[in-house]
């Protein structure tokens, strides 16, 4: 657990736990800079040590890139060259024998500037947003599914066909380290976040072992990023999950105008 960060009105705290898996594959960074607060998380996936390193590597790489970032310019054509260079970088990666790690990692990252806020998603990682009452998820999970609803909703697939291939709907069509990802979510306008608005990025871990209710009626407490980020472990940790898996988050929460 780390301890809440807060400047420029914003404040956030994370967590992540290793569930029942052996390693940890998942990654994330925050930052507080003078003129911009900074969350990514990466869930790494490969064999021996590889989604860790794919993970790692996204994380220390994007977060570079964000630091530094001209937000004067269009932020979805950035993170669309970002898209291809990192899954390049990732899928090139390769062991100590020479040979490639064949890994790669899901993203989910923001960065917050004078209340406008500009997002960037690739694979299964979520990003939700909760104001007042309401609660939306901005992301997608970039997986079969995801093209099969889109061949059942142009009249490409029948039903039976439908049912049949949803068997494999949660493999992953998108993400970094493919060698050809090209399905990623961003914004094309920076998000204006009110005081009192809040986010949560996290991993599928979280999200598959909460229901979307859950994961609401926490965002929805009073309280500081701090003490949701708390909530939510303690959520996961009553459900006594067999097989959890790894799962990391990040709460940011605006505290000033």
């Amino acid at each position: 657990m780390n301890s809440e960060k807060e400047n420029n009105g914003v404040s956030l705290s994370a967590m992540s736990i290793m569930g029942q898996r052996d390693e940890q594959q998942d990654a994330y960074v925050y930052k507080q800079l003078p003129d911009r607060t900074i969350a990514i998380v990466c869930d790494g996936m490969g064999g021996l040590q590889g989604g860790s390193v794919a993970s790692k590597y996204v994380v220390k790489r994007l977060a570079y890139e964000l630091e530094r970032a001209d937000l004067s310019v269009d932020m979805y054509s950035f993170f669309r060259y970002e898209l291809e260079k990192l899954d390049d970088e990732v899928y090139g990666l390769r062991g100590q024998d020479g040979k490639r790690i064949g890994a790669g990692t899901t993203v989910v990252a923001t960065i917050l500037s004078d209340n406008h806020l500009h997002w960037f998603s690739v694979g299964d990682s979520m990003l939700y947003y909760i104001r007042q009452e309401e609660m939306h998820c901005f992301t997608r999970a970039h997986n079969y599914m995801l093209h099969l609803n889109q061949k059942k909703d142009n009249h490409e697939i029948s039903e039976e066909d439908y049912l049949k291939e949803s068997e494999k709907g949660e493999q992953l069509i998108s993400y970094l380290g493919m060698g050809t990802a090209e399905i990623f979510d961003s914004n094309y306008r920076p998000l204006t976040v009110q005081r009192g608005d809040r986010l949560l990025l996290c991993t599928d871990g979280l999200y598959r072992t909460l229901s979307q209710e859950e994961i609401y009626s926490i965002m929805k407490q009073s309280g500081s990023a701090e003490r949701i980020c708390k909530l939510f472990g303690n959520a996961i940790s009553s459900k006594r999950v067999r097989n959890q898996d790894n799962a990391t988050w990040i709460v940011i929460q605006r505290t000033g105008e």
